[in-house]
């Protein structure tokens, strides 16, 4: 533990001045949290006391209720999990080599599930709503073709629906342009991209089903027919 505390480089007396930081947790957070055993530190956690937790469980409650064809209260789900983000992940130990894992991990379960929101509000029929948190979404983080894919849809729901939708209209061109200057990388649409840009060169019938590309690699997602007629 000493390792990890002073990254790999504890100092003389690091031992007993590991003890006192303990007696200082066990007065804070009550003796019987901490226990010892063996040399190894033990803190108990009750159920519903860790925001990290709670989160996953309610991104996972999320996902279980697209998978039941409930959006309402996946959306209910996402938006709670979401709320709870308040800063950065492990803000007093986010440089330790130790918590890499754990920040990247849950970094990139709280993109998905802003991504798997925007899909429970557009199937909820919130297409205006779905636009222009989709726009923010994809400029914050253009190279992730989930966002592009939903925000060309949801603009097309929009036309289909006879809105106009917002402008300007985010096109395939603007897609490419932004991530070729973000990551100097070749602009040809990935598969989801292109993907999201059949759907939106259709034609629009009265009614119709639509599917959300599958995402490649993460939680799941809801990756159902759409019924929108």
């Amino acid at each position: 533990m000493a390792e990890d505390v002073w990254d790999g480089r504890p100092p003389e007396g690091a031992a007993s001045t590991l003890t006192s930081h303990v007696s200082l947790l066990r007065r804070l957070l009550g003796a019987d949290r901490i226990s010892n055993s063996a040399g190894t530190y033990t803190l108990r956690v009750e159920p519903g006391e860790l925001d990290s937790a709670n989160f996953e469980s309610d991104v996972a409650d999320g996902h279980a209720a697209l998978d039941r064809g409930d959006p309402r209260k996946a959306t209910a789900c996402f938006e709670r999990g979401l709320r709870r983000w308040r800063g950065p992940v492990l803000a007093d130990v986010e440089a330790a080599p130790w918590a890499q894992g754990t920040i990247a991990r849950l970094l990139e379960l709280r993109l998905t599930a802003e991504e798997s929101l925007l899909e429970a509000r557009m199937a909820l029929g919130r297409h205006h709503e779905t636009v222009a948190a989709a726009q923010a979404a994809v400029e914050a983080e253009p190279l992730r073709e989930q966002r592009w894919a939903i925000l060309m849809l949801a603009l097309y729901l929009l036309g289909a629906g006879g809105v106009e939708p917002p402008q300007p209209v985010t096109s395939d061109g603007r897609s490419n342009d932004l991530r070729s200057r973000r990551s100097n990388l070749d602009p040809t649409p990935g598969p989801g991209h292109r993907g999201a840009a059949d759907h939106s060169e259709r034609s629009k019938p009265r009614a119709f089903q639509l599917s959300l590309p599958v995402r490649p690699a993460g939680p799941p997602t809801c990756g159902r027919p759409l019924e929108v007629g």
